[in-house]
């Protein structure tokens, strides 16, 4: 009987072994047979494979994102290389508008912040009147004035309405007189509020279209001006910023009512400067906007207690019962505002010996002030800014 052929085995092919991949980067702290492995070519461990593509994919997005911002800060809009007088112009129209729609809120007597709103877009208007009243030269010295005016006439009722929350406050006061000078705010409050319905708002719709009319005249304008508004921001920011820091460095104490409303009045100013700036989303300008705004607020509680002082005088003085408990009150916080502020933001040294007072001072520069400056350097084509302001 014939032998079966044996058959032959299938041979299994088998694909070529996968060249291993090395790790670019072996960091010190691995284990020893890691980096041995590593070193002879062999394949390595899939968690070591999988942690190391992750630490490369963080790194490519943190530099593509490190860019992004880098391009961003060092960006400037196109509108900065603009007229000084037609980039103001419209901003001053912006104001103006959002003015024309707190007065008809105010008319309404329902928003109790129509006012607060009204006087803000005044104030904002009439800054921007003032740091380019070289290039605004259109709008008659006579607008201004009334501006002015309008702007003044708005304080008394804001004062009281200040005046009347912080009162509401004090709700465990047992003074005799409290109730008396409730009503004598309240009242002083209506008054004022009858006062802006009946006269400040009929001048604002008289002096509005007029100073509409000049502001689009000279926001039509688009011929080539010898000032950019980049170089006229940055001229007025260094002149802002000189004055607050003057300002800042005279303030002795308390008493100093007049110098720290002054210097609250140039930070204001130099707000309403950046403010733009921070619209456009340069994130610097957004930073000292920020600082800004806080400063604006810590002080203006200090500068609501000198207005409250004076009123709570005026009532104890009409009223013979008089206000000592309010007035004990007003004056303790008063203090404890202004040591918050002197210790964040005022001059603060050592006396030294045979040196004048006035120089007797280590110059503390706030913080927002620095970064206000490195924008204006930025404006006026110094150093870039890059964002990373030192900050004192």
């Amino acid at each position: 009987m014939a032998a079966r052929p044996a058959k032959r085995r299938a041979h299994r092919t088998r694909r070529a072994r996968a060249r291993p991949r090395r790790l670019r980067r072996l960091s010190p702290h691995r284990p020893a047979r890691d980096v041995l492995a590593a070193q002879k070519g062999r394949r390595l461990p899939d968690r070591l494979r999988r942690r190391s593509r992750r630490r490369q994919r963080a790194a490519r997005m943190a530099a593509a994102a490190k860019r992004t911002a880098q391009a961003r800060l060092t960006s400037r809009p196109t509108w900065l290389a603009e007229s000084a007088g037609a980039t103001a112009a419209g901003i001053a129209l912006r104001h103006l508008d959002s003015a024309v729609k707190a007065r008809r809120r105010l008319k309404r007597d329902t928003d109790p912040e129509a006012l607060h709103d009204f006087r803000v877009a005044l104030r904002r208007l009439r800054s921007v009147l003032r740091a380019y009243r070289p290039w605004l030269d259109a709008v008659p010295k006579k607008l201004r004035r009334r501006l002015r005016e309008i702007a003044r006439a708005t304080s008394a009722g804001r004062d009281a309405e200040v005046c009347l929350a912080w009162l509401d406050e004090q709700k465990n006061v047992a003074d005799p007189a409290r109730d008396r000078f409730r009503a004598r705010l309240e009242q002083l409050r209506d008054d004022a509020y009858a006062h802006v319905r009946a006269d400040v708002l009929a001048a604002f719709a008289d002096v509005e279209p007029r100073l509409r009319r000049r502001l689009k005249d000279i926001h039509r304008d688009k011929s080539t001006a010898k000032t950019s508004y980049a170089a006229a921001t940055a001229e007025h920011l260094r002149e802002h910023i000189a004055r607050a820091a003057a300002d800042l460095a005279r303030i002795e104490g308390v008493a100093d009512a007049t110098t720290i409303h002054d210097a609250r009045i140039q930070a204001k100013r130099l707000r309403y400067l950046l403010e733009p700036l921070a619209d456009a989303k340069l994130s610097a300008a957004r930073a000292a906007v920020k600082d800004l705004k806080t400063f604006q607020d810590e002080t203006g509680l200090l500068c609501d207690g000198f207005v409250r002082r004076g009123l709570i005088a005026e009532a104890a003085a009409a009223d013979r019962d008089g206000l000592a408990t309010l007035a004990r009150l007003s004056e303790a916080e008063i203090e404890k505002r202004f040591e918050a502020v002197r210790w964040r933001y005022l001059a603060r040294g050592t006396p030294r010996f045979g040196v004048p007072r006035h120089r007797n001072r280590h110059i503390h520069m706030p913080r927002f002030l620095k970064r206000a400056g490195a924008i204006a350097r930025q404006l006026a084509g110094g150093r870039k800014e890059t964002g990373r302001t030192r900050a004192g």
